[in-house]
């Protein structure tokens, strides 16, 4: 069976099929068997090629593999299922490719062993859950990310001025609440060092209306190296969000280089927090230090 974007969807077969999917497109094709008599069973192998959909969170492309049912009431299958996916592309424009992912189906819809991996940014990202339940109030997930580049993550929050080199990792624990997804003690970190440049014309210029210590933080962050940042990350994914942690290095450009350790908590919507909040920074020992040395 082919579905078209513009044509055959599943939801017009089955209301099973209804899901917030939207323009999915591929072939699906499904053999099996259901006995009854002395023996009694049933099973089915369902088979993906190059199956696609989009949704309100982005779209994703080439789910390619075999799901094999052990059972079709209730629905289970063995475990160490395997789909592989092409491209997953994500609002506002981060890709994650070569998507292989292990699960296994059990009775009332219960999904465990849940391993997903993926190409992220030139590193690598990783989705584990021991147990994902449908229709279930809270679902737990964490996430880990291995060696990401910064400069694709940032080209992709263009609106927030900020242009970063380096890599980082992390590991975010995700709590999904209905159709809201939350952050809780995450973190994302670097120690390898790297460069973070600020120079949105329009946020310099409001930022550095906040007085001298606001200034000089905005001419700090125009080329400012850091030799290492732990940032912490609470709150909505889409909503609002607290980071805190801090950033230790210096602008060779700012005070002879003079180092500095920004310090950060700053609550906002995330990809829009840099831009709206950045006065969260607290340099105000830092710049103290530097003034002291600068009259000597």
């Amino acid at each position: 069976m082919r579905f078209v974007a513009d044509g055959l969807q599943p939801q017009a077969i089955t209301p099973l099929a209804d899901l917030p999917l939207q323009s999915i497109a591929g072939k699906l094709s499904a053999r099996g068997h259901y006995d009854w008599g002395r023996k009694k069973g049933s099973g089915m192998t369902l088979r993906l090629a190059d199956l696609g959909f989009a949704a309100p969170w982005g779209a994703v492309q080439g789910i390619n593999g075999q799901i094999r049912f052990n059972s079709l009431h209730p629905l289970t299958t063995p475990p160490r299922q395997r789909l592989k996916v092409a491209i997953a592309r994500l609002n506002p424009g981060l890709d994650i490719t070569r998507i292989d992912s292990r699960f296994q189906l059990r009775p009332n819809g219960r999904i465990t062993g849940i391993d997903v991996n993926g190409s992220l940014a030139e590193g690598k990202i990783r989705l584990q859950a021991p147990s994902f339940t449908s229709g279930a109030k809270h679902q737990k997930l964490t996430m880990t990310a291995d060696t990401l580049n910064l400069a694709p993550l940032s080209a992709a929050f263009k609106s927030s001025g900020i242009d970063a080199k380096g890599h980082m990792d992390g590991k975010i624990p995700l709590r999904i609440q209905g159709e809201k997804v939350y952050l809780n003690n995450g973190w994302i970190a670097s120690e390898k060092g790297g460069v973070i440049r600020y120079r949105d014309p329009v946020g310099t210029e409001a930022l550095a209306s906040g007085g001298e210590s606001t200034n000089l933080l905005v001419k700090a962050l125009e080329n400012f190296h850091y030799k290492r940042f732990r940032i912490n990350l609470d709150g909505e994914a889409m909503g609002e969000v607290t980071l805190t942690g801090s950033i230790d290095g210096k602008n060779p450009d700012f005070y002879n280089g003079y180092p500095i350790v920004l310090n950060l908590n700053v609550q906002g919507k995330l990809g829009k927090i840099l831009l709206s909040e950045l006065t969260g920074f607290d340099p105000t020992e830092q710049l103290r230090k530097i003034r002291n040395k600068r009259r000597r």
